[in-house]
């Protein structure tokens, strides 16, 4: 999708204090070899907000000081975000916006982020103004092990909100693209459907999905989103991967991140990922707040190329160009 008027207005992030990985090693919490292996040096964990007062906090900062007018706020996760039965983001948009505004939960787990950003360019496409994205997600649920419940990432608490405007920004999204493979959802939820009450385990759902779709079979596919995807949204910007100054990917392991860095064939020195592995996988959010990290500590500049890279389960992955063009409010 191209994005000829497309913005950035406004970024925000609120992120809990750190729980150190050696000091979740020295309580049991997580091994010493896992730790060792998957490079996660700390993991922000929530002792006060829940998951939507997040994601307020952080679309607060996004807004500014004298917010414009909103037409709808897009609010993404993947675990509970306070309540049971509950729809939170018209709780974000009361809180952050106004009453009168249309709040809408997104569900495409950890590609949610990104897939909210499309569609608010899609709703802005057909009528300006703003539309605010935010993500958010506490994982502290009973029967979800937030160090062992997957081999591939420890989970973070924390939210990102991004504020998008067809009108002006300091930074433009150039294009944006999703790629999918449906036949491969059951990777989240293994060869049938697990009882409610079982604890979470990713990487037992993950092996006995495999025994349908072998691991090999697997990679290609992903590998073939990933690449279809990143030809479609450079050629969509006019650019090319050598113009790419930076990357947010969803943050995963050390191995993970540089496997899908391999599979863009861009240097692994561009990503954030050493930012991600101090804050642990934090659902929807880590593109938002990814960029984020970028903007506030001075790490990208006018003209500037930023390629942000969403993955989850589906298999969906969104990728975004955004090009940087002045300083952040």
């Amino acid at each position: 999708m191209r994005t000829p008027d497309l913005y950035v207005a406004g970024l925000g992030a609120h992120l809990p204090a750190r729980v150190e990985t050696a000091d979740a090693v020295s309580r049991g919490w997580y091994s010493a070899e896992q730790a060792e292996a998957g490079g996660i040096t700390s993991v922000c964990v929530a002792d006060e907000h829940v998951a939507a007062e997040m994601a307020v906090l952080a679309a607060k900062e996004a807004l500014g000081g004298s917010p414009p007018p909103v037409r709808a706020v897009l609010h993404t996760y993947l675990d509970s975000q306070g309540a049971r039965y509950w729809s939170a983001a018209p709780y974000v948009a009361a809180h952050a916006v106004g009453a009168d505004v249309p709040g809408y939960d997104v569900l495409q787990s950890c590609n949610g982020g990104l897939a909210a950003v499309e569609l608010g360019a899609r709703l802005l496409a057909d009528g300006g103004g703003h539309v605010l994205v935010t993500a958010a997600d506490r994982f502290d649920a009973a029967g979800f092990d937030r160090w062992n419940c997957d081999s591939q990432a420890v989970f973070g608490d924390g939210a990102g909100a991004l504020l998008l405007g067809a009108h002006g920004g300091f930074a433009r999204i150039t294009a944006i693209a999703t790629g999918y493979d449906n036949g491969l959802e059951a990777e989240s939820r293994g060869d049938g459907f697990p009882a409610g009450a079982e604890p979470v385990d990713f990487t037992a759902m993950r092996e006995r999905y495999h025994h349908v779709v072998p691991v090999h079979e697997h990679l290609e596919r992903i590998r073939d989103v990933i690449t279809e995807t990143f030809e479609q949204v450079l050629d969509e910007a006019g650019t090319t991967a050598d113009r790419i100054t930076r990357a947010v990917p969803v943050v995963a392991t050390e191995p993970v991140n540089l496997g899908l860095f391999r599979i863009l064939g861009l240097d692994d020195t561009l990503s954030t990922w050493d930012f991600g592995a101090t804050t642990g996988h934090l659902g929807a959010a880590d593109n938002l707040v990814g960029l984020h990290h970028l903007v506030t500590t001075g790490a990208v500049r006018p003209g500037d190329a930023v390629l942000l890279v969403g993955g989850g389960s589906g298999f969906a992955c969104t990728l975004a160009v955004v090009e940087v063009t002045g300083q952040a409010p």
